[in-house]
């Protein structure tokens, strides 16, 4: 797991650092370094993306949006996926 210099993680709550755990998992499982570019005010993080190709990215979000469940949203962007917990 990685940081992406100048990105914080101060404040991440402990129903966030779930998501980071499960969208370590995943990395893991497909061999792509997880790097966090930003968390913002602890509600939510972006994962890198740009290492993965976009049937990577699909399966990622797919994979995530099950394991999280309804509390959280898993959005693709152009450069990253953002995870967010929304109850």
């Amino acid at each position: 797991m990685a940081i992406k210099p100048g990105a914080s993680v101060e404040g991440i709550t402990p129903e966030l650092l779930f998501a980071v755990q499960e969208a370590r998992q995943w990395c893991r499982e497909h061999a792509h370094v997880f790097v966090i570019e930003n968390c913002n005010g602890g509600q939510s993080f972006n994962m890198r993306s740009s290492n993965m190709g976009a049937g990577e990215k699909a399966s990622c979000v797919k994979w995530l949006t099950r394991a999280l469940g309804d509390e959280y949203k898993v959005v693709l962007e152009r450069t990253h996926i953002r995870v967010k917990f929304d109850p």
